[in-house]
């Protein structure tokens, strides 16, 4: 039988990540394997000098893999507080060449340079 401290991560990992989300859009957080961000991104020949925008941009994972890739600059859009917050905190050392906004994508008008 799992101990208590076991169950009650278990629950706050899936509130936080997974149920919190769900007030704010009705749909749970899942994050995408890295390994099919990379093939993806690889394959529509992101680089050097394009801007990348992800609707739904979750913990950044996307945008932080863009910026690794050479990208001139990321925005993302994440309905969810906790998850913007997250990725925003991953993407601090790109400075101002990464963007993320708690806000429903479509609700926006989006950049005129994407």
């Amino acid at each position: 039988m799992p101990s208590v401290d076991i169950v009650v991560i278990a629950l706050l990992i899936f509130v936080v990540f997974i149920g919190f989300g769900i007030p704010f859009s009705g749909i749970p957080f899942l994050p995408t394997r890295k390994k099919w961000i990379v093939k993806t991104l690889a394959g529509a020949k992101v680089g050097k000098g394009d801007v990348l925008v992800d609707l739904g941009s979750g913990s950044g994972t996307v945008l932080k893999l863009a910026l690794k890739r050479g990208v001139e600059r990321v925005i993302g859009y994440e309905i969810n507080p906790v998850l913007a917050l997250w990725a925003k905190i991953k993407l601090l050392p790109w400075g101002k060449q990464a963007e993320v906004y708690t806000k429903n994508f479509l609700n926006v008008d989006l950049p005129a340079d994407t």
